[in-house]
This record gives structure tokens, sequence and C-alpha cells, in this order.
């Protein structure tokens, strides 16, 4: 069971709670809105090295929106057995839930209710086995594809979990969750760098990319840009070889952008300054 304090962290044993969305204090469509017409404006002041983030204004009662929790999936108070750590999880096109529990590298499959069905998969590298989970997408016929950078696969179970087939990927670069996204035409994409890198960044922008059962890539499809003031901390460290390693480290709390890839083939992107939200066509 796990329980929701009062300060909105999460406390208790693993579990899986599903929301439903009967608000939303952002701009989800019609004509973009700006930070003032949103009633939330993100101000961002600097003096020396300390950068201070504040948001401004005030939402109208009739804007406020709110989750309510739908369904809860969950052991009893004193079991431990069902899952210990939650790594993804998917929602098939019938409604059941695929949660990948990491410890165990198994893939448990819940039907609508909550119920727990079966658990599929284990450990290793040989059909149907999982040294990873990198993002999980429904397929039309009810079974789930499943991203194992580890292993360098896309793994194809049908509706009740059974291993039918595989494709290679390369493994020079994995996400920890969301590198594999499905549409409801069946297309699959990775999520990859598509763009060569910009200031502040080391791997370019991410976008996706469509992968085939020989393991090349095509169609890229990069997300659109939105005017969004980031700022990020780049270090640079030089290997005893003589190459040089890069990380960057945004700053906290600051502007960001983000994206998403909507199930009927479009993406939404969002603008952290001034809580926007646009959905947008590819292409």
């Amino acid at each position: 069971m796990t329980t929701f304090g009062s300060s909105g962290r999460i406390v208790g044993r693993p579990a899986i709670v599903v929301l439903m969305l009967l608000a939303l204090a952002l701009t989800s469509c019609g004509p973009p809105a700006h930070g003032n017409e949103a009633g939330l404006m993100t101000v961002i002041d600097s003096t020396a090295d300390s950068i201070f983030v504040r948001t401004h204004g005030s939402i109208a009662p009739n804007n406020l929106r709110s989750l309510v929790e739908d369904l809860r999936i969950a052991p009893a108070m004193d079991d431990t057995s069902l899952f210990t750590a939650v790594g993804t999880f998917q929602v098939d096109r019938s409604g059941r839930f695929w949660v990948y529990d990491r410890p165990t590298n198994s893939i448990l499959i819940f039907d609508e209710n909550g119920g727990l069905v079966r658990r599929v998969g284990r450990q290793g590298g040989g059909p149907g086995e999982f040294y990873s989970n990198n993002g999980m997408a429904a397929l039309a016929d009810g079974g789930m594809a499943v991203l194992d950078s580890r292993n360098g696969r896309i793994s194809f179970l049908d509706a009740e979990g059974g291993f039918r087939r595989s494709w290679v990927v390369t493994t020079g670069f994995s996400t920890s969750n969301g590198g594999l996204v499905g549409d409801r035409s069946g297309a699959l994409f990775l999520v990859r760098p598509v763009t060569p890198p910009r200031d502040g960044e080391i791997l370019g922008r991410m976008g996706l990319v469509r992968p085939a059962e020989d393991g090349s890539l095509s169609d890229s499809l990069i997300p659109p840009e939105l005017p969004v003031p980031r700022e990020a901390y780049v270090a640079e460290r030089k290997e005893s070889g003589g190459g040089v390693s890069r990380s960057a480290t945004s700053v906290p709390n600051g502007a960001q952008y983000f994206w998403a890839w909507a199930p009927d083939g479009y993406f939404v992107v969002a603008h952290g300054g001034k809580y926007e939200i646009h959905p947008r066509p590819h292409g």
C-alpha cells in the first residue's frame, strides 16, 4: 500500500497509482497562451553566483484542475512479494497494465481492475528474458514491444506475454525510461539524438528515429523548437588517453523545454518558462 503525504511526496511500499485528470492548470489546446494570459509567469533573477526562480500570478478558480485516484495496484500491507521497484509501466490496447519490476527483470500483467494476470520474463539474454527495460509500446494485437538496451534488442510479446520475435538495436545509446514509443498506426520509434549538439548540450536535441528489424534507423522526427531560454553548466575532463569527456547540468528550477509523443502521431511540446503546452504536428 502506498499513501501520499501532505507534502506531496510518496511514502510506504511500492504501488501503482492510476490518476484521472480532472484538472490541468496549464494550456493544453487552442491558441498558444502567454504567461500573463495563463495567470502564471516564471521570473528568474540572478545575483553573483546565485539564481532565484519565482512563480508570479494566480489561477482563476474555474481554471483549476485536480487529479483523483481511479485505481490502485499494490500488495497488501504485509506483502512485499508482488513487486519491489517499478521501473516503468504501460497500458495495452485492452486497458491492461504491464509493469516492469527492475530487481527481478520481469513484467507483471494486471487486468483493467488491477488484478494480477501473470508474471512473464526473467533476467537473462535468451528469448523472453530481459537485462533492462528502457520503454514499452503497446501493439495493435494486444501485445507489447519492449526495448532492452543491454541486450541490444526490441522484444515483441503477444497478448499473453509470450515471446514472439526480436529486432536488433544499437547498444551505444540508451535512456533510463521512455526510450521506445509507438502510435496507433503501429509504428515504433526510438528516442535518439537527432541534431548536432548546441551550446550547453552534449548529445544534441533528442527526437525520434524509426527502427527496422535489421537494426538500421530511418525517418528522423525532430520535435518543434520553442524559444525557451535555457541555461546549463558544461564540465569537461581530459582523459588519460587524450580524449575529453563532457557532462551538462541544467540550472535547477530554471525554464526548461519538454516534449512527448502522442499516440495519434504528433508531438506535444511544453514551455517551462511560460507554463504553456502546445500540440504540434511533425513534418
